[in-house]
């Protein structure tokens, strides 16, 4: 594997685990904040709802 493929790999992981901590903080389950994490929903759809006071029980609802 060359260098920059281990690097985009990183930086891939990195924003899974970035998206995955920040829908766990939201109110998500372990198998929803994965869920949430490893798919093309938009991190600013979740941000929205978290600042407009959307339930942590609705949260995955609203943005899965």
């Amino acid at each position: 594997m060359s260098k920059e493929s281990l690097v985009a790999w990183e930086e891939r992981d990195e924003v899974l685990r970035r998206r995955y901590q920040e829908a766990l903080e939201a109110g998500m389950t372990d198998l929803e904040a994965d869920r949430f994490a490893r798919s093309d929903r938009d991190i600013g759809d979740l941000r929205r709802a978290v600042s407009k006071g959307c339930p942590k029980t609705l949260i995955a609802r609203v943005v899965l």
